[in-house]
């Protein structure tokens, strides 16, 4: 794809909310991120909070059909208890066109 840093983020089962038209995004589990992709700067951008999300940055995406995209990143805590809290990575905004192009459909996990 002319890049000689692409890299396998992600391989997990599509959820009705990963494909749903009214949530438009993907969430992705820290625990399930398989390489490192970010750069310190744009860790420190998602970690900065306003209001309830944090900031974003744009990410090229290869969507399952091998197309090249660009699309908008976000780190989302999840307050799980008091004490306890997980995070993911979600791309959003333009994620419905992403399951759009691609067929893309949940499966009956």
């Amino acid at each position: 794809m002319g890049s000689s840093d692409v890299k396998l983020l992600i391989q997990k089962p599509l959820y009705i909310t990963d494909v749903n038209k009214g949530h438009n995004h993907l969430s992705m589990p820290l625990s399930q991120i398989r390489a490192e992709f970010l750069i310190d700067g744009e860790k420190a951008i998602l970690n900065t909070q306003i209001g309830k999300h944090s900031e974003e940055i744009e990410v090229r995406l290869i969507d399952p059909s091998l197309n090249e995209r660009t699309i908008c990143l976000r780190r989302w805590v999840i307050k799980k208890s008091a004490e306890n809290f997980s995070s993911c990575y979600v791309l959003v905004k333009t994620w419905n066109m992403v399951v759009l192009d691609n067929n893309l459909h949940s499966t009956n996990v």
